[in-house]
This record gives C-alpha cells, sequence and structure tokens, in this order.
C-alpha cells in the first residue's frame, strides 16, 4: 500500500512523457488531465489489487523478474545510441565507458539466461515442472545454501515466502 503512490506517480510521469503531455504535480487538473488520469487510474488498480487472490509477494518477485529480463535489449538499444554521434552530438560515450556499458549488458544477459535454465524443466520435457530440492542446507552449490540460510530457514522466513520459495 505503501508503493502505490510511488508507482502510480512514476507511471504518470513515463506515459505522460512518451506522450508529450503536459506533467508534473504542481500543475492544475485541468493543466495536465492525461497526467493526472494515469495517476488515478494507477492508484484504482494498485488498491483494487489488494482485493483480489494475487499474492503480493509473488507479485513483486515476477515484476522483478520481469524488469531483469527487458533490462537487456533496453540495455543494447541505449550503448547502441550513445555511441552515435548523430543522436548523441558532442556527448557519445567514451571507449572505456561504452566498454563498461557492454560489460554490464553482457552480465545482465548472462544472468537471465542462468536464471531462465534455473526455472526451465530438465530434459526438454515442458509438460512437468522442475523437480527442487526440499532441503538445500545442506547443499555444497554456494548459492543453494545461501538460499537456504536467509529465505527456507524458518525461524527467519515468514512461512508464506518460505512455500513459495522452497517449494514446501
Amino acid at each position: 500500500m505503501l508503493a502505490v503512490p510511488v508507482l502510480a506517480g512514476s507511471a504518470a510521469y513515463a506515459v505522460a512523457e512518451s506522450f508529450r503531455w503536459p506533467i508534473g504535480l504542481g500543475l492544475r487538473l485541468m493543466e495536465a488531465r492525461g497526467f493526472y488520469g494515469i495517476v488515478i487510474a494507477a492508484t484504482t488498480i494498485g488498491v483494487a489489487l489488494n482485493f483480489t487472490e494475487i499474492d503480493p509477494v509473488k507479485a513483486l518477485i515476477w515484476s522483478a523478474v520481469i524488469n531483469g529480463v527487458i533490462s537487456v535489449p533496453i540495455m543494447a538499444v541505449m550503448m547502441l545510441m550513445a555511441a552515435r554521434p548523430e543522436i548523441m552530438g558532442r556527448f557519445t560515450v567514451r571507449r572505456r565507458l561504452k566498454n563498461l556499458g557492454w560489460l554490464a549488458t553482457g552480465v545482465m544477459a548472462l544472468a537471465v539466461v542462468a536464471m531462465l535454465l534455473a526455472i526451465l524443466p530438465r530434459g526438454g520435457d515442458f509438460r512437468q515442472p522442475a523437480r527442487r530440492k526440499r532441503n538445500l542446507g545442506l547443499s555444497f552449490d554456494r548459492h543453494k545454501q545461501i538460499v537456504y540460510i536467509f529465505v527456507c530457514d524458518p525461524l527467519l522466513a515468514s512461512s508464506e515466502t518460505e512455500r513459495f520459495l522452497c517449494n514446501r
């Protein structure tokens, strides 16, 4: 509930800027009707989600996953645009920053591939969900140990989070 105004405002700014509508909370309602319409719509949708069966923790996790996946092509397009003088003028990105940007894009792409490999079923059979271990605490995989210690330990995590991430 705390995030609804922030998300509504950021969505309103993003959409209104893309349509080149008048924006800003300093404007009156009649001066920025589209902007305030988006704020009202986003707030209404956010409040309405509280009355559905949608789990807010799962919604946050899936929104983070979607943001991570779509960030790779966005970063690639930004890197291509930053290197073009006809777009950036005298502010084109220098070699060092270009290399760092492409490195970050590559790391993000590898993270997305690793995530997809981790959640997709093994053996190419897409009808059966991937099997998960019930107890990750004694695993020698470092990331699985960290997940178990900080998420799956019943003393440290809520049962809702535990059920979702640890499949219990």
